[in-house]
């Protein structure tokens, strides 16, 4: 993720010092409250600790001596709470620290392999948490930082600790699990959905699995979005819903990106790779379209990776979902215009020519469309009632041309009136009637002047 990708911590971790070999100084203030805090850990004092004050203390420390004990105590506070994000937290910081630090900083080699063994246990303690609530992304990177620790030890003919070896098995077991877990759920959705769409079929499914809702935090919120998300696509690959929640998990934290006139320092996704999922959308699987929209969670300013998502939606016959990404990205760029011109640090575009044409596209409410979309409200507002009925109309995309937004507005007032309320449905009618009498029809329909107009202009 990019929270782990760029956390400052690991900014911390990586600073130079003049000493690398340097020992803390035990005398240092910082260290003696780090020192005595961690052994209250789990203790009858544990509710009385700061962790925050903690890491801060750590942290300044980190700044004058890269010894081990600081680190050990540094991932202590990440492991204790067993957080699926601060676990993969703690491990990407372990593993900077590893590759970097492990042959020069103190303290001496016998002592430093005996805190890597106590660090690696505490991993294994959050194993089974992990498990349960971990994101595949989480997953991912969890994986990518223990092949980083084994690839350096093998590197330097350095023997793996038995306790390391079972932690990479248990985990890359975890992340292998959840793949197969997902492609066997799609598999089996898609059975039940080809026999039948009854309650009896939906049965069927696996029980949705428990997870922990956190809001402590943005980060934290997030990342239970995204898990809802997960989960949500394995029970029902396809479906619009997770896809919507999944962009509102990327997109409401984003801001505009630091920029020197419309440039940024935010790297494209590699042009190979864009290339290649470009050239597969016939093939990809729902297994591939996954990883695809984890990339976009990882790097949420690759805007083009939405276009190709859509595609996918559509190769794959989710129409709704291909409309749903799109409306979804319209609404991004509607509160941050901005990015529609914006580049990345190669200067390439944002927003390729191909995305243009595809945002541009316009969803026009036809008369059928109205009657189709008037027929549905009013068997939910028989079947259910009037507020069940509102819900579904307040559900349907609001569009900027006014012809779409009077139609809904229409749509209510039916509804007002089917119901009895006979007052508020005449209400609601005149003030549409009066909001249109003074429009002209270029006002009432501008798509139809645009497309007339490309058609002139093309003539001359």
């Amino acid at each position: 993720m990019e929270l782990i990708n760029n956390h400052p911590w690991r900014e911390i971790m990586l600073s130079d010092i003049v000493d690398v070999g340097r020992n803390v100084n035990e005398s240092n203030a910082n260290w003696e409250y780090i020192d005595t805090s961690i052994a209250a850990m789990g203790t009858i004092a544990h509710a009385q600790l700061d962790i925050e004050k903690i890491q801060e203390r750590a942290l300044l420390l980190l700044k004058e001596t890269k010894d081990m004990r600081v680190v050990a105590h540094l991932l202590r506070t990440l492991q204790h709470g067993k957080k699926p994000h601060e676990i993969t937290l703690a491990l990407a910081l372990f593993a900077d620290y590893i590759e970097n630090f492990w042959q020069t900083a103190a303290p001496q080699p016998r002592l430093k392999l005996r805190l890597f063994k106590q660090v690696i246990q505490r991993f294994a303690q959050a194993q089974s948490t992990f498990e349960t609530e971990s994101t595949s992304i989480e997953q991912e990177v969890i994986r990518v930082q223990l092949d980083r620790i084994k690839s350096y030890f093998l590197n330097q003919n350095i023997q793996l600790d038995d306790a390391f070896i079972d932690l990479d098995r248990a985990l890359t077991n975890i992340a292998t699990k959840s793949a197969e877990k997902a492609e066997r759920a799609s598999s089996e959705n898609t059975e039940i959905l080809a026999q039948s769409s009854s309650a009896e079929s939906k049965s069927d499914l696996p029980p949705a699995p428990n997870i922990t809702i956190s809001q402590h935090s943005d980060t934290e919120w997030k990342r239970t979005l995204i898990k809802v998300t997960e989960i949500l696509f394995e029970r029902n690959r396809g479906d619009s819903i997770s896809f919507r929640l999944r962009r509102h998990a990327i997109f409401s934290a984003l801001s505009e990106p630091m920029n020197n006139d419309g440039i940024t320092d935010l790297s494209p996704m590699p042009a190979d790779r864009v290339a290649d999922y470009k050239s597969n959308i016939a093939k990809t699987d729902y297994a591939q379209w996954l990883k695809i929209e984890n990339n976009l969670t990882v790097m949420p300013f690759w805007l083009e990776g939405h276009y190709i998502s859509a595609q996918i939606a559509l190769h794959l016959g989710h129409s709704d979902t291909a409309n749903a990404i799109k409306e979804e990205l319209q609404q991004l760029l509607l509160r941050l215009p901005m990015l529609i011109d914006f580049k990345y640090s190669d200067k390439s575009a944002f927003i390729s020519k191909d995305m243009h044409s595809w945002l541009s596209e316009k969803k026009n409410v036809q008369q059928g469309d109205v009657s189709l979309a008037a027929n549905s409200l009013l068997q939910c507002l028989n079947d259910q009632g009037l507020e069940e009925a509102l819900k579904m109309l307040n559900a349907q995309p609001i569009t900027p041309e006014l012809r779409n937004q009077f139609h809904q507005q229409y749509l209510n007032a039916q509804l007002f009136a089917h119901a009895g309320f006979n007052t508020i449905a005449q209400q609601q009618a005149q003030s549409i009637l009066l909001a249109c009498q003074n429009l002209t029809l270029s006002e009432w329909e501008p798509s139809f002047f645009e497309a007339l107009s490309d058609i002139a202009n093309n003539n001359n």
